[in-house]
């Protein structure tokens, strides 16, 4: 049977350790201090500590260690080297245009005459009618075979035989578990949209775990239990009896109406009251309506696990062409270009707070079917 283990890394010391050694990383390849990435949007929301914690009171899933994890959904469709963290969603509003009824639908009645005309109809004088007649029953004899006692089946059963042979079994199946990426940190992630929850910023990534087996004795049927079954034909013997040759029957013979022609008015259509609609009057008025309000999803993400450093470096470089100042091109997830990439996430309406496979695809990183 297939298994899932969620591994997680404890969330406080391990997050400022990996954020250190990223600042280092940025200082040793930069010769100096990165450059200051842009600050928080001054209508950025500031981080909720009221956001429940993950356990059975919050419905959210949890590994070993208590931190959360990504929910089943993720992990039905997380294939080994993917890795997933929770971003912010922008609510999306749509205008439409919807008909407002005027005047409603109704029904009214009108009264369509009678149409009559004259007709030779004929008229039964006399009615017609059907006399019956009894026919009789014929017999035949018949020899037929009688069963005096039925056809049985001895059955001998003779037992099954084993032997004992040596067999490996499965000890551990194999199976994948979500493991945390070591290189990335929250920090630099900012959420842009008031009033929503706050991603947690853990990424995780599903690897694979191979199987293991063991040598046990177990007895192999050699040859099994079976019945041997010896048929004891039936008696029978031949007896006379009287059937239906021809069953009992009645035979009809109709007598015809005797039938006369008389003058009549009739009424081809009858008086009728018809009703009909008189369709409803509509006219457009424009709406507003929440086509999805702001939260929080797993989506797949690059990081320093699955993301080589020339597509970070790609990345780096398109963010700097189109205006949005992600530092120096190394290569690495820094905090200067994390803030760059929610910018950009922003401006084009995309999910916050991770570099998704989504802005990675909008930034020419990666193909679209990647």
């Amino acid at each position: 049977m297939r298994k899932t283990i969620w591994i997680l890394a404890a969330a406080g010391a391990v997050l400022m350790t990996a954020s250190q050694a990223a600042a280092k990383a940025d200082v040793e390849l930069a010769g100096g201090p990165p450059a200051q990435g842009p600050g928080p949007r001054a209508d950025a929301p500031p981080m909720r500590p009221d956001l429940p914690a993950a356990g059975p009171a919050s419905g959210l899933p949890l590994g070993f260690d208590g931190v959360v994890c990504p929910p089943d959904s993720v992990a039905g469709i997380a294939r080994p080297g993917q890795c997933f963290a929770q971003v912010n969603i922008a609510p999306l509003i749509e205008t439409y245009t919807e008909q407002v009824l005027v005047t409603p639908e109704r029904r009214e009645t009108r009264t369509i005459p009678a149409v009559r005309e004259w007709v030779d109809q004929p008229v039964v004088a006399v009615p017609g009618r059907v006399e019956r007649i009894v026919v009789p029953a014929t017999y035949r004899t018949v020899m037929e075979t009688v069963v005096v006692s039925p056809a049985t089946v001895r059955r001998d059963v003779i037992p099954a035989q084993y032997d004992t042979v040596s067999v490996q079994e499965l000890a551990a199946p194999a199976h994948t578990e979500w493991r945390r990426s070591d290189g990335y940190t929250r920090a630099g992630w900012t959420p842009s949209y008031p009033g929503g929850p706050a991603a947690t910023g853990e990424i995780y990534c599903l690897v694979e775990v191979p199987a293991s087996y063991r040598t046990v004795q177990r007895p192999v049927l050699r040859s099994p239990e079976r019945v041997v079954e010896t048929p004891i034909p039936a008696v029978t013997r031949q007896v006379a009896r009287q059937v239906v040759d021809q069953p009992a029957r009645t035979v009809e013979r109709t007598v015809p109406p005797v039938i006369r022609t008389e003058r009549v008015e009739r009424v081809v259509r009858p008086e009728r009251a018809e009703s009909y609609v008189v369709p409803a009057v509509y006219q457009p008025a424009t709406r507003e309506r929440a086509v999805r309000p702001a939260g929080v999803e797993w989506r797949e993400v690059l990081c320093e696990r699955n993301a080589s450093p020339e597509v970070i470096r790609r990345a780096q470089n398109t963010l700097n062409a189109w205006g949005y100042d992600a530092g120096r091109p190394d290569g690495t997830l820094n905090g200067q270009t994390r803030a760059a990439i929610v910018r950009f996430q922003h401006a084009q309406r995309l999910a916050e707070g991770a570099f998704t496979v989504e802005t990675a695809r909008m930034l020419g990183v990666l193909p679209a079917g990647a």
